[in-house]
């Protein structure tokens, strides 16, 4: 253990969103096995980072995801000398705070990527920048020693995550009608929040679960698909260990690495997922599972292959050698990111804070500042999405706080999302900008 350094972390008390709380909560138990943690849960107004000063934090890990810019702002205008540790959890749809929080970013910072996805992304933003692939890690053994075998004679694929239509759910419920042809009596169980992404379990129900059970109900699936509900802790290893596939099916712009799909394969369930973001680091095709092919159609919609889909299970479903095979290499390849192995990689980067650059991007030298007089932190590509979506005029003000105020983009460009994702694997049609700036 290295109980000399301790790492703080402000928690937002109205933070309600499921994927913080199931990858914030796994990081930060991890965590303090390694190093001294300590947690403040804080308002976004209420926010002071001065207090840390006093308790002798050696780094904070922030949270851009609730408080945006908020805790960059704060320690040039309060010239508060910790170092932070940021965790890129997604880079595309951080895009606009991204490029505002890169001219705040101190040498002494400490850039974590969850996969080499995530890092290849944020290097195309800028390339100045030093990024450290961690992957996401969980206590594997733990889990493999409370799960047991799947003795359930009903087949079961189960789907586990937040209930958005980015992530899949419908295009899987449409292709149950043709596996059940195929391969005889199948459960399809969905695992998570009804109320969409939140933690609230269902109260109410989101508008996007209500048109998933009208149409489960019009292709005639109530006894072969059920919501499972928001699952948590060991109750929800016991549920994934009883599944013969884990299904992820994700679209979602976001996506980096799934946790969800590490949890699966830690319980012995082969993956089908899509081609996208983070899956392909995770999955090995035909071993401990298989990528599904994404493209754009003529529309400029994105779509999921569901005949490869239907094709993919039928085949793991008929296979029994294959089957038995795949469910070894996946607790297999799940225990390359038991914490064990991937926390000490951290802590060896924390042991090396040897100084505070008390002098760096003081206040004074950003306030009022626009975004183009950083223009060499940025890669020559960028700038240019920063003119179209009209970043580049927009200055850092000493009364704005809470965050940096921009244009919401309502569209975003393909081009902006295939430069940012390009190995995600699949190839989109001709790129088109949705919306122009000024130039």
């Amino acid at each position: 253990m290295t109980r000399n350094i301790v790492v703080g972390y402000q928690k937002s008390i109205e933070d309600q969103f499921i994927s913080n709380l199931v990858y914030t909560n796994n990081f930060l138990d991890i965590l303090s096995h390694f190093v001294k943690v300590l947690t403040f849960p804080t308002r976004l107004e209420k926010m002071d980072l001065r207090k840390f000063e006093g308790l002798n934090i050696d780094y904070l890990l922030v949270d851009i995801k609730n408080f945006g810019l908020t805790q960059f702002i704060l320690r040039e205008k309060n010239r508060v000398n910790i170092p932070f540790i940021i965790i890129l959890h997604t880079v595309y749809s951080w895009f606009i705070p991204l490029v505002f929080i890169i001219p705040l970013i101190r040498r002494e910072d400490i850039i974590l990527a969850p996969s080499q996805y995530a890092k290849n992304s944020f290097l195309k933003i800028s390339s100045k920048l030093k990024v450290h692939v961690i992957p996401h890690c969980l206590d594997i053994r733990k889990i493999q020693k409370t799960i047991s075998p799947n003795s359930k004679k009903r087949r079961a694929i189960t789907f586990m995550g937040r209930l958005t239509k980015d992530k899949g759910i419908e295009n899987l419920i449409d292709c149950m009608p043709k596996i059940i042809s195929r391969v005889g009596d199948v459960r399809l169980n969905i695992i998570g929040p009804l109320s969409g992404g939140s933690i609230k379990n269902g109260s109410p129900k989101s508008i996007f679960v209500s048109r998933l059970e009208r149409k489960i109900r019009k292709l005639k699936l109530t006894n072969n698909v059920f919501f499972r509900g928001l699952h948590l802790g060991l109750n929800k290893y016991k549920t994934l260990s009883k599944s013969d596939i884990f299904a992820y099916p994700t679209i979602y712009q976001g996506e980096n690495i799934p946790m969800s799909i590490l949890e699966a394969l830690a319980c012995n369930v082969p993956v089908i997922a899509t081609n996208w973001a983070g899956n392909k680091e995770l999955i090995t095709e035909g071993e401990n599972g298989y990528l599904v092919n994404v493209n754009f159609n003529k529309h400029g919609k994105i779509e999921v292959d569901r005949d490869q889909i239907v094709s993919l299970v039928v085949k793991m479903f008929q296979d029994k050698r294959l089957a038995f095979k795949m469910k070894k290499n996946a607790s297999l390849s799940a225990l390359e990111y038991d914490f064990h192995n991937i926390m000490p990689r951290l802590t060896r980067l924390l042991k090396r804070k040897t100084y505070v650059e008390t002098n760096n991007n003081r206040w004074e030298l950003l306030q009022n500042k626009n975004i183009m007089d950083f223009k060499d932190r940025y890669t020559k590509r960028i700038l240019y999405f920063i003119y179209v979506f009209g970043l580049a005029n927009t200055t850092y003000k000493v009364k704005d706080l809470k965050t940096i105020k921009t244009k919401i983009m309502r569209k975003i460009s393909y081009e902006l999302f295939t430069y940012l994702c390009s190995s995600t694997g699949f190839r989109a049609g001709r790129p088109v900008l949705v919306r122009r700036g000024r130039k």
